[in-house]
């Protein structure tokens, strides 16, 4: 199955309700969200999506889903490209679980063995798809 890895900055974006999306989520309750792909627009309803934390420490996988849509268009996510007309590309997801950063400890990537070392952990866009071995082995450490 396709496997994309998404990616957060807290430096560029705040998430709000990420605490309580964590909570709902251990709750074993999904939590629902759009989320930029970069400059992906291959990311198909049904894939599996892994959220890297980037920026600021903690880093490292943050949180797991699926998405729940195609990739679809709409006003960039910074207000001011926003206001400039300026577009990006978007997923819904539902996410499984999402890891409190505040709280929890994030599953980090720095020292990824074997087919998970084929992935740039330091990518600078969202989307990029990661390799079925890889995949296969970031669910197996997720879990």
């Amino acid at each position: 199955m396709p496997t994309y890895l998404l990616t957060w900055n807290p430096n560029n974006a705040h998430w709000r309700e990420i605490t309580a999306a964590a909570k709902l989520t251990a709750s074993g309750t999904p939590h629902k969200d759009r989320w930029s792909t970069g400059n992906t627009k291959k990311i198909q309803e049904g894939d599996r999506l892994f959220l890297l934390r980037q920026g600021e420490e903690p880093k490292g996988i943050i949180a797991s889903g699926w998405a729940t849509s195609g990739v679809t268009e709409g006003p960039h996510w910074t207000k001011q490209k926003a206001k400039q007309g300026e577009t990006a590309l978007y997923v819904d997801a539902e996410f499984e679980r999402i890891l409190d950063p505040e709280l929890e400890d994030l599953l980090s990537t720095s020292k990824f063995p074997g087919a998970l070392m084929k992935v740039n952990w330091n990518t600078p866009a969202s989307g990029i798809q990661i390799p079925d071995d890889a995949a296969s082995e970031l669910e197996s450490k997720w879990a």
